[in-house]
């Protein structure tokens, strides 16, 4: 081949798409993330070295909001290195890609169709809602909800004995953390020492619900006024966000009950009634998208840690900070299964019918969601086999936490062996850009349309 054809030849090769611009963009991220842990400067005095995997694992947990760990975050890591992990959170929480877009658009620059392909699948834009006008009140509703709880925290942790300056820097790692749904705390047992200050549990509860929420949703409630229709700009929600809000209350209350009722006289035994119903409130919407948690989970029944699998499993909105199947996915699920049983040809909310190409993407990140549980399920059961501590419920556990990106542990993570500790690296990474950004990008073609339609032929199913 002559230097001429090869340059017509590389002309011809098509742009990278936005989900492999987005996976490219995590690894770069990542890969200098874990550089600068690994230095001697992240390293708090006395700590011992960290390991390249180590740091690769502590990049990719807190890029991709996770927050599982295999070391002791407050005493392994200085100042620097925790302003490290923070910034990595900041980035993957809110979007390496909306930071990047935000300030190009500060700058005057104008957003490519790949660019706004990559935003919109990151906070959960469309093409009916202004891109730029979405991306600003995205990063100053972070901004400004972060700087809102950082400043309560800061007072709360001033009050429970914290000089000025801990304080305050524990106020705003704890906001950005919890509003990104990372779940990474700066006290070795997370917020278990801290579960009798009533308004440090509720105001971490309330970040990493906005958090788990979505950009869009904030933004509709935002405008919503119903009783000026003349001058808004909104009357009413969208079906999207009444879906994601309703589910988020249905999976609230029954978290909720479900923990309160098994924990009542035993991982919460000894407590009084209100700490309770607080603690039990704070798992039933934390531990479903965020690491946090205010008791020991290895205290807890089986029962319990199988509820919280489930809500680790769903997750968040899409286009939040939390990861897992999504709420909206498993409303269309079950709003189709309910509409089969009644035999009825579409599936209908609120008077609206839902299109057949989302009922098929909700079909496809369901089965790609359970296609890599089982994977990572049936992998770290193999690797882990030797553990002593590694019973079938902890592994699950261990793998439905990592690739819905909660971070919520059962104290395996530090147990895990080499190539255990590869095996989550790669199930958070997976979990962050989703199953089926994954898929696409490595069986991503070139669509061809076509007139042709095959003949139908009945199968049985069920």
């Amino acid at each position: 081949m002559t230097r001429l054809e090869f340059i017509r030849k590389f002309k011809k090769v098509p742009s990278t798409s936005p989900e492999a611009t987005l996976l490219g963009t995590f690894l770069v991220v990542i890969t200098i993330g874990a550089m600068l842990l690994a230095s001697p400067h992240a390293r708090k005095f006395g700590a011992p070295e960290l390991s390249v995997l180590n740091a690769v694992f502590t990049a990719v947990s807190a890029t991709c909001v996770t927050g599982l760990s295999v070391v002791d975050i407050a005493n392994q890591f200085s100042i620097f290195g925790q302003v490290i992990i923070l910034s990595l959170i900041q980035l993957g929480g809110i979007g390496i890609m909306t930071f990047a877009t935000f300030f190009a658009i500060i700058l005057g620059k104008h957003l490519s169709c790949k660019s706004e392909n990559i935003i919109n699948g990151t906070i959960g834009g469309s093409e009916t809602i202004s891109l730029k006008a979405l991306l600003i009140r995205t990063v100053s509703l972070a901004i400004s909800v972060e700087a809102i709880g950082a400043v309560i925290l800061a007072l709360r942790f001033k009050a429970i004995g914290l000089d000025w300056g801990n304080a305050v820097w524990h106020g705003v790692f704890h906001a950005v953390s919890a509003f990104c749904n990372a779940g990474f705390a700066l006290q070795s047992d997370s917020l278990i020492s801290l579960c009798g200050d009533v308004t440090l549990l509720l105001t971490i509860c309330m970040l990493v619900m906005i958090g788990s929420l979505g950009f869009v949703v904030i933004s509709e409630i935002l405008q919503l006024r119903p009783l000026n229709r003349k001058k808004v700009r909104r009357s009413h929600l969208s079906i999207h966000s009444i879906l994601i809000i309703r589910m988020a209350i249905i999976l609230g209350i029954a978290g909720f009950f479900t923990f309160l009722i098994p924990e009542w006289d035993n991982a919460l035994n000894g407590l009084s009634i209100m700490k309770k119903i607080t603690i039990s409130a704070f798992q039933a919407f934390a531990s479903r998208t965020s690491g946090f948690t205010a008791v020991d989970m290895t205290d807890t029944h089986f029962s319990t840690q199988f509820a919280t699998m489930l809500g680790m499993f769903i997750g968040g909105a899409p286009g939040s900070a939390a990861g897992g199947l999504k709420t909206t996915t498993a409303a269309v699920l079950i709003l189709t299964t309910i509409a089969i049983i009644r035999n009825k040809n579409a599936t209908i909310f609120k008077n609206r019918t839902i299109p057949g190409a989302v009922i098929r993407s909700a079909i496809a990140v369901f089965m790609l969601s359970a296609f890599f549980n089982v994977l990572v399920i049936g992998l770290l059961l193999v690797t882990e086999q030797t553990t002593a501590s590694n019973l079938p419920i902890v592994i699950i556990f261990e793998s439905i936490s990592a690739l819905s990106t909660t971070g919520l542990s059962l104290n395996e993570t530090p147990m895990l062996s080499t190539l255990g500790r590869i095996i989550v690296i790669a199930a958070m990474y997976i979990g962050r850009v989703g199953p089926l950004a994954v898929a696409l990008s490595i069986g991503r073609s070139r669509h061809i349309p076509t007139t042709i339609k095959y003949p139908e032929e009945g199968v049985i199913v069920g």
